[in-house]
C-alpha cells in the first residue's frame, strides 16, 4: 500500500509568514506616497506628517527588544493576530486623526507596536526543514 504525503506543514507556515510580510510591509512603507497628499489635506507641514512615520519606526524597533522575550513564552499566532488587530484598529483610528498629536499616538505609537508583532519570520525556523 502506498501512502500518499500531503505538502509539509511548514511550507504553509512560509507561505502564510510572506503574505502577512508582505501586507504589513507595503502599508508602513508605502507611508511616502501619503506625506504630501496628507499635508495638503490637513494644512500640516511635510516635517510634522513625517514625525509621525519617525515615532512609528522608533516604537517597531523598541517593541522588537521585547518580543524575542515574549515569542518564548507565547505562541507566535497569538503575538502576530494581536498585532493584526492593533494595527488594523491604529489605521482605522489614524483615518479620523484631526490633530498631530492624535496622529502620532495612533499611527506613530498604535501602528508601529502592531506592525512589530506582525513581523512573522521569526515563526519559521520553529518548523524545521521539511522536503
Amino acid at each position: 500500500m502506498i501512502e500518499e504525503k500531503g505538502m509539509f506543514w511548514g511550507w504553509y507556515v512560509v507561505i502564510g509568514s510572506f503574505l502577512i510580510s508582505g501586507i504589513s510591509y507595503g502599508a508602513r512603507y508605502s507611508f511616502g506616497v501619503f506625506v504630501m497628499p496628507m499635508s495638503l489635506d490637513y494644512g500640516w507641514s511635510r516635517s510634522i506628517v513625517s514625525l509621525g512615520a519617525s515615532i512609528n519606526m522608533m516604537v517597531y524597533s523598541f517593541c522588537a527588544i521585547f518580543l524575542g522575550r515574549m515569542l518564548d513564552k507565547v505562541a507566535p499566532k497569538w503575538i502576530i493576530t494581536t498585532g493584526a488587530i492593533v494595527a488594523a484598529v491604529s489605521y482605522i483610528l489614524t483615518s479620523l486623526a484631526r490633530t498631530p498629536l492624535h496622529f502620532y499616538l495612533t499611527y506613530g505609537v498604535l501602528c508601529g507596536a502592531g506592525t512589530a508583532c506582525m513581523g512573522s519570520s521569526w515563526s519559521i525556523p520553529r518548523w524545521g526543514s521539511g522536503s
